[in-house]
């Protein structure tokens, strides 16, 4: 899959759908890049920010989530899926900037 990112280069929707492929299937390194790489591309996208949100919680780097919901958030501040995930997160605990 690391192959598959170098030859998307600069397609944001495929390198995002690479991502949450890859999230989904808990490849989580491989989403890391993809969604990085995504968000390089195109920074304005909510989807990306909010998926690289997802990842760093799967991978419990907890204040890097934090940062990406609150990425997604200042793009969109209606987005409910980065407002849900980033209050749970808030909810559940945790160290606190």
């Amino acid at each position: 899959l690391q192959a598959a990112i170098r030859l998307l280069g600069e397609d944001h929707g495929a390198l995002l759908q690479l991502g949450i492929a890859a999230l989904e299937s808990r490849q989580l390194e491989v989403a890391a890049d993809a969604l990085q790489r995504a968000v390089r591309v195109k920074p304005e996208s909510v989807p990306a920010w909010v998926n690289k949100a997802r990842v760093h919680r799967a991978k419990s780097e907890i204040e890097a989530a934090r940062e990406s919901y609150a990425r997604a958030l200042s793009l969109d501040p209606r987005n409910a899926s980065a407002r849900e995930e980033l209050a749970g997160m808030s909810a559940a605990g945790g160290p606190r900037r």
